[in-house]
């Protein structure tokens, strides 16, 4: 065992049950899962960065841009737009991607936040509802005017 930690990524050995995680992952066929957990940290952290670093080179809040929610830097797309195009209408990264004119790390770096910082963001799209509910009781619909709803 000894032997093969020295030829494994260091990122393996880090937390106290990875080894476990890796082998379990393996067991359920899911050889790319274990390549990517083993690959990237360590790509990454021969570069002197980190995960967090990689995010902020994708997300922003800037207060006063999209009312200071996160958002895709240099985009006024909000994490909790591509939460709910993704989450909730089913569209896939590449579909959010090629629609708002953003690359394939941004959505993910946007999901990656919000899985980060999930109650956060429910609760950002609750006041949201709530916003848009409290309008709709104010004002009245044009439309069931005219039609004498």
């Amino acid at each position: 065992l000894n032997r093969q930690r020295e030829n494994l990524p260091p990122p393996l050995f880090d937390k106290e049950g990875s080894l476990a995680r890796v082998w379990r992952l393996l067991l359920d066929g899911n050889a790319l899962l274990v390549l990517h957990f083993l690959c990237i940290p360590w790509a990454l952290r021969r570069k002197g960065e980190t995960m967090d670093h990689q995010l902020d080179k994708h997300i922003e809040i800037t207060h006063g841009v999209a009312s200071g929610k996160p958002r895709i830097a240099g985009h006024r797309i909000t994490v909790p737009n591509v939460v709910v195009w993704h989450e909730r209408l089913g569209m896939s990264a590449d579909e959010i991607a090629m629609e708002c004119g953003v690359t394939l790390a941004d959505v993910f770096a946007a999901l990656a936040y919000y899985y980060d910082h999930r109650a956060d963001i429910e609760q950002s799209l609750r006041d949201d509802a709530e916003v848009v509910t409290t309008l709709r009781e104010r004002t009245q619909s044009k439309l069931k005017e005219k039609l004498g709803v």
